[in-house]
């Protein structure tokens, strides 16, 4: 009757540690994600914001009408292709300045005051009322002054568009750090040359770090570079004891690379080893009992192949143990 139950004591006892088990497995996989999210998140804010400076160049530089006012205030228009008088400048800026939304009329006129009295440059977009968006820019000539204004309606929608998608993936990524510095194990990020770029709180805590930063810049590794290099071959982790924060741990190592660079997480699974060493211990020592036992013991396990025997079972049906064993 004894060897009936004797099967269902290990998994009493590794019920709790296979939950833990679970559980870190989990927060692994959330935190790889993330972590490769992050990386990605971070590329694409980057040539968003190349793509955003090269079409503001544009806007600064871009070519069209100019009016130059002389030391008299006397005004001419040049284009691309011709030169009007005079008259036809005047009329030519009064027109411009009559398709300008107030706000815009009202700046352009104040830079204006500002660049004939105090020689004050400046360059900004203007907005008119039928939805276009202009360049504009002011600067000394000679004597005189001088505004350049170009149509950028497209690059400047595009500008707009860029900004946005620029700050929603710059609050995606600084949303990511957030949530894996909040996950209670060694986190970290490699740049191409295999230094620290950044580490989560739980490393800090590991390493004794007054903060992030200071880790990096120490170099603080939470483990051995033999064990780190371990863990970098491809699909594998490596499982390693350390001191972390004063106290010998026991810590599975995942390490993935994200193009030239590379994330890690190290797993605490203390508590898993200890319930694994204990439980091994025990069912030793209950083997131990019942092989001297002369009543016959014998377990099955769940696919009906034979799990444990005792010496009594192999007398009484006048078996070899090592047959039995095989």
């Amino acid at each position: 009757m004894m060897g009936q139950y004797l099967h269902f004591l290990p998994w009493l006892i590794l019920g709790p540690a296979l939950f833990t088990g679970f559980a870190g497995a989990y927060f692994w996989r959330q935190g790889q994600a993330a972590t490769r999210h992050w990386g990605q998140q971070t590329l694409a804010a980057a040539r968003l914001q190349s793509r955003l400076e090269s079409l503001e160049r544009l806007l600064e530089s871009g070519t069209g009408t100019m009016f130059l006012w002389d030391a008299d205030h006397g005004v001419r228009v040049f284009t691309q292709n011709s030169e009007a008088a005079d008259a036809d400048g005047a009329a030519a800026f009064s027109r411009l300045c009559g398709n300008l939304t107030e706000a815009s009329r009202a700046e352009l006129m104040a830079a204006l005051e500002a660049l004939r009295e105090n020689g004050a440059a400046f360059a900004f977009p203007i907005f008119c009322t039928d939805q276009r968006t202009l360049a504009c820019q002011g600067k000394p000539a000679g004597a005189g002054t001088a505004l350049t204004v170009s149509d950028v309606s497209q690059a400047y929608s595009e500008i707009v568009t860029l900004r946005d998608a620029l700050k929603e993936t710059l609050e995606d990524r600084d949303f990511l750090r957030h949530a894996i510095n909040g996950i209670p194990y060694p986190a970290w990020r490699r740049d191409v040359n295999d230094r620290l770029t950044w580490v989560n709180e739980a490393y800090c805590r590991a390493v004794d770090a007054a903060s992030g930063d200071d880790a990096v810049q120490r170099g603080e590794e939470l483990v051995s570079r033999k064990a780190l290099m371990e863990i970098r071959q491809p699909g594998s982790s490596h499982r390693v004891g350390t001191v972390v924060a004063g106290q010998r741990r026991i810590l599975d190592l995942f390490e993935v690379s994200t193009g030239k660079r590379s994330v890690g997480l190290a797993v605490d699974v203390t508590e898993i080893q200890d319930a694994q060493n204990e439980v091994a211990g025990q069912r030793a020592s209950q083997r131990a009992i019942l092989n001297h036992l002369r009543t016959p013991v014998v377990s099955f396990s769940g696919d009906g192949s034979l799990e444990f025997f005792n010496q009594g079972f192999a007398d009484l049906w006048n078996l070899p143990a090592e047959w039995l064993a095989t």
